[in-house]
């Protein structure tokens, strides 16, 4: 028994040195999360207008916005997120006045954590010290092992290049990620393409019993907002026909209701350029996306018609 026990330890020995060390790797790999992290707090004391939301957010090119403005958008983030990275930063932001939350077709009825995006919640928990939304998801490995966290594949993708990643190097220093300029056309496959999309946010992602949750987050941040005396803007970025086409005129009315409950109640604003006729075909790249030249379209727009319209009026 004592040979089979050593033999045993000799045998994980090896894992034992080296797992320590591959998550030490892990941990100062850049990526989306922690090149985000530090871009926006190195700037911490310039910032007057932060944005945040999923890969919708990136609508917002900062670049294209006359006043220091950082996105704190990433693919698939929820509104639980967000509002977790507002919160966190409030108090760190000296010169903030506009909080910018994009509100997309499926924000109120999604949760991440509850869905098959959750693989990308650890990433918050490690790099940004934000827990789940829900305690019963930290019942997975991936909250205590960043090789669990980015999975075999990728971490032997990282030994084989040496733990460097590049994927992070189109993201700006103002937080906005560099999305080319393809242009859609509009084809009978594109329409078909949107149906599946929608079909497939039905199924996979959006629940309407999520709707109350997140609809207290929303008021939690505009309070915390306000008793700061910053202002909050709620957006929704233009998408393509096709997408649009085939929404469920139920759930879609159920989200501007709820909009516009929380505009009337607390006195923030709501722009919704879903249809805005201004955008056209090139000036998206997917169904739901706008390509680089649209996001400099929507960005003046927005600096025009939300930004200096409500900070303006302030000074």
């Amino acid at each position: 028994m004592k040979k089979l026990v050593f033999r045993l330890l000799l045998f994980l020995l090896p894992f034992l040195v080296l797992y320590p060390v591959l998550e030490y790797k892990l941990s100062v790999i850049p990526n989306t999360y922690n090149k985000k992290r530090d871009f926006l707090e190195s700037q911490l004391n310039e910032i007057e207008i932060l944005s945040t939301g999923s890969s919708h957010g990136n609508a917002i090119n900062p670049d294209y916005i006359r006043r220091k403005t950082f996105t704190l958008n990433i693919a698939a983030q929820d509104l639980y997120y967000d509002v977790q990275l507002i919160n966190k930063y409030l108090d760190r932001l000296p010169k903030l006045k506009l909080v910018i939350l994009p509100v997309s077709y499926f924000s109120l009825e999604y949760q991440m954590d509850r869905t098959k995006t959750w693989t990308l919640a650890p990433f918050y928990y490690h790099f940004w010290g934000i827990p789940p939304q829900h305690w019963d998801s930290f019942i997975n490995l991936r909250y205590f092992s960043l090789t669990a966290t980015y999975g075999w594949e990728k971490v032997l993708h990282y030994i084989e290049n040496g733990f460097i990643d590049t994927e992070w190097e189109i993201m700006k220093t103002t937080g906005w990620w560099f999305q080319g300029n393809e242009e859609l056309e509009d084809t009978p496959h594109e329409s078909q393409m949107g149906l599946y999309s929608i079909q497939m946010q039905h199924i996979e992602i959006m629940r309407a019993e999520m709707i109350p949750a997140n609809m207290k987050l929303l008021e939690d941040i505009i309070a915390a907002c306000q008793i700061r005396k910053i202002k909050v803007a709620f957006v929704t970025t233009p998408v393509h026909h096709s997408y649009s086409d085939f929404m469920d005129p139920v759930k879609y009315q159920t989200m501007q209701n709820n909009l516009q409950y929380l505009v009337d109640q607390y006195h923030v604003t709501y722009h919704n350029y879903l249809n805005d006729p201004r955008f056209v075909d090139s000036d998206f790249y997917s169904r739901d996306h706008i390509n680089t030249k649209g996001s400099i379209k929507f960005s003046q727009i927005i600096d025009e018609e939300i930004i200096e319209q409500l900070l303006s009026a302030t000074q």
